[in-house]
């Protein structure tokens, strides 16, 4: 299935086709855990549904965040 979701970082509406069924969606809409609704999925496949990032932009995100905190942190001291 072809799912939309919208990465904050970049800004983008992403589309990725993932092995889950409308029925899957609605339960995770509905509360229950992305673990459980999407428990064939790979993380990094579920992490896609539930952030709109790959693990390269994650990797990406937490090296930028990382670089502005020593960048931080030089300055104070």
């Amino acid at each position: 299935m072809i799912v939309g979701v919208y990465n904050p970082i970049t800004g983008d509406h992403v589309r990725v086709n993932v092995p889950v069924t409308e029925e899957q969606i609605i339960e995770w809409q509905r509360g229950t855990p992305a673990s459980v609704a999407f428990s064939h999925l790979k993380q990094w496949e579920r992490d896609i549904i539930l952030s709109g990032m790959s693990d390269e932009e994650w990797h990406d995100w937490e090296t930028e965040v990382e670089e502005a905190e020593v960048g931080a942190t030089a300055q104070v001291a």
